[in-house]
């Protein structure tokens, strides 16, 4: 995977590409630390949408504590929790449905998957799934879930849908 710089903002951290859609980002804010911008681009290659710049692990570690995750099992109480689980049903069958036919089998990789919801959804349906998380994620120890740098996720897991 080639490094290559695009417009101050970088290169896609999945395929390498450096054809992303920094012109118009699906998202511009503020950083989390109060300092600088950051942007949601779209690479025109493989489609995963990233942050740019790459935040740093430190500040990853910072925005995203123990505080933010709460438990590997619920982060809210009762009634948002179960609101939370049934968005991320909702959720999973909108993204099948744009895939193409729902029904057929898919191996499913979600890239900063928190505890699960959403690939919990899709393992109820029927589909073999990847999570990935931060390396010092509290999740470290959840079945289908990778705590790894991007860039040895290919050699971990092989391709997906």
């Amino acid at each position: 995977m080639t490094q290559k710089s695009i417009e101050g903002y970088g290169y896609c951290a999945l395929c390498g590409s450096n054809d992303v859609n920094t012109a118009s980002p699906l998202l511009k804010a503020a950083g989390f630390d109060g300092n600088g911008t950051y942007c949601l681009c779209r690479c025109l290659q493989c489609s995963v949408v990233q942050t740019y710049p790459k935040p740093s692990a430190d500040l990853l570690a910072q925005a995203y504590n123990s505080d933010y995750y709460g438990s590997s099992d619920s982060k809210f109480n009762r009634l948002p929790e179960l609101w939370s689980r049934f968005i991320g049903r909702r959720r999973a069958r909108w993204l099948l449905r744009q895939h193409g036919d729902p029904d057929k089998p898919l191996r499913i990789l979600d890239i900063g998957c928190g505890r699960g919801v959403l690939l919990n959804a899709f393992a109820a349906a029927g589909h073999t799934i990847t999570g990935t998380e931060r390396e010092g994620s509290p999740f470290s120890g959840l079945p289908h879930i990778l705590c790894c740098d991007l860039a040895d996720l290919e050699a971990q897991t092989g391709s997906f849908d």
